[in-house]
């Protein structure tokens, strides 16, 4: 089963491409964190940076009410990306797709965005 589920905050204001047939893609940065104890009891935090890769109806929402620092819940899977680099060498990395995205305020309200939305 491939299947990721995260809650962070936006690192980075989304960056949006518009494909020849009209589709949406957004990308963005997603920041998650832990906090663990230590040997001698102190607490340490660490952050762990995710790339996510939102398509079409939910990528023209995240491009007009996501921005840099907001909390989400998301809901996805990984996949592998590959892409010639200016070397002429393959690259790869792994992106979180995601197919569910809920806004979280600070009282850990939730709202819903999916591809089925009216518009």
């Amino acid at each position: 089963m491939n299947s990721v589920t995260l809650l962070g905050n936006v690192g980075m204001t989304p960056a949006v491409k518009t494909f020849s047939n009209g589709k949406k893609m957004a990308i963005l940065n997603l920041a998650t964190g832990e906090r663990k104890k230590d040997a001698e009891g102190r607490y340490t935090k660490s952050a762990f940076w995710h790339k996510l890769v939102v398509w079409g109806k939910t990528a023209e929402l995240v491009e007009h009410y996501v921005g840099k620092g907001q909390r989400l819940y998301v809901e996805g899977k990984l996949v592998q990306h590959s892409w010639k680099a200016k070397t002429g060498n393959t690259r790869k990395d792994v992106r979180i797709e995601v197919n569910r995205i809920h806004f979280v305020n600070k009282k850990a309200k939730t709202e819903e965005m999916t591809d089925d939305l009216p518009f």
